[in-house]
């Protein structure tokens, strides 16, 4: 698999298109179409593809799928990602993601699960 192509999956199980996701990262069409040919992104670059996929960086140069990998079940993993979601939040939002947090703890904490 090249990394276009393990690019192009991330794009879809994000529900956008390369060219949409690309442009959101302020990234250049070109850019992206050298990966087709088999060129793998800088450093900087695979810092955004992370940061906007929530995927760790090795995990982008390993072309690893965190939808099916299990070797990604890991508390950092995890964390990494929501926070990676979170950011992208307004603060608004973001309370009201801690809030329901706290209260689905709370709701597990009672139920003894």
């Amino acid at each position: 698999m090249t990394f276009h192509e393990y690019y192009c999956r991330l794009c879809e199980r994000r529900g956008t298109t390369p060219s949409a996701a690309a442009e959101s990262m302020g990234l250049s069409r070109a850019a992206v179409s050298k990966w087709k040919t088999g060129s793998v992104p800088g450093i900087a670059t695979l810092q955004r593809l992370s940061a906007y996929f929530g995927v760790p960086v090795g995990d982008l140069l390993e072309h690893r799928d965190p939808a099916v990998d299990p070797a990604r079940d890991s508390p950092a993993d995890f964390t990494y990602a929501l926070y990676n979601e979170l950011m992208e939040l307004t603060p608004e939002q973001q309370s009201v993601v801690l809030r329901l947090a706290r209260e689905f703890k709370k709701d597990v904490d009672q139920k003894g699960e």
